[in-house]
């Protein structure tokens, strides 16, 4: 994925909040529906050499679950190491693999932490999500 990173600027810089959609396509002009969480860590890498930057990934659970059917099971925190053990434990199901593995990636390219959790992660008062740092 290839990230205009002067244009993104130039946008930030004129106070225009850009709106990004998991719609890309090939240099043939073929749409491709790529990975949203992808595309968000990809923007985030890149907006990380000018800004302190955090990503938010917010879907339906509260975080990261030890188990999808229990709503105490939350991983609040999550480094690389422990990531690792995660999966070799069998602890994170396949679906979130690729959205880890796409956090990992940010935090290796200076983002610097990055939130998992409900819409509700977005307000101040809330804190029951996932933290994924650097450990």
């Amino acid at each position: 994925i290839a990230v205009n990173k002067v244009l993104l600027n130039q946008l930030l810089g004129l106070e225009i909040t850009p709106v990004f959609c998991a719609l890309t396509h090939d240099s043939n002009g073929t749409l491709l529906n790529t990975n949203a969480d992808t595309i968000a860590s990809e923007l985030a890498l890149n907006l990380a050499s000018s800004y302190k930057t955090e990503l938010y990934y917010c879907f339906d659970k509260l975080g990261v679950m030890e188990s999808l059917d229990d709503p105490d099971s939350l991983i609040s925190q999550i480094n690389p190491e422990s990531l690792e053990v995660m999966k070799k434990n069998k602890v994170v199901s396949e679906g979130m693999i690729p959205k880890l593995d796409n956090c990992m990636h940010a935090l290796k390219h200076n983002v610097d932490k990055i939130f998992i959790g409900n819409h509700n992660l977005l307000k101040p008062e809330f804190e029951t999500f996932t933290t994924i740092h650097k450990g």
